[in-house]
């Protein structure tokens, strides 16, 4: 249910998700609601890693591509007490 339920409050100042949502069907609303469990236990810091365009076609278990777009998406941030911060590219 994306709650971070097992994830003792305080235990991480930090989160990271390396190459996960890409895989998913529906990567904003998994990510809203992981933003607003982080923030539940006390996580300051989220960090995402995600594809670029041509790693994501490369690897046929990509279900939807995750851009900058999507990420400091307001609707997404909404709520949450996070911002999109930066972006940084890493050519694939």
């Amino acid at each position: 249910d994306w709650s971070l339920a097992s994830v003792e409050d305080g235990r991480y100042r930090a989160m990271v998700l390396c190459h996960v949502l890409e895989h998913l069907h529906d990567p904003k609303r998994i990510l809203h609601r992981l933003l607003n469990s982080a923030f539940q236990k006390g996580i300051a810091t989220v960090i995402v890693v995600v594809p670029c365009w041509k790693g994501f076609r490369a690897d046929p278990t990509h279900l939807r591509y995750v851009d900058e777009q999507l990420l400091s998406d307001q609707e997404l941030l909404a709520g949450t007490a996070f911002k999109f911060t930066e972006s940084r590219y890493f050519p694939f």
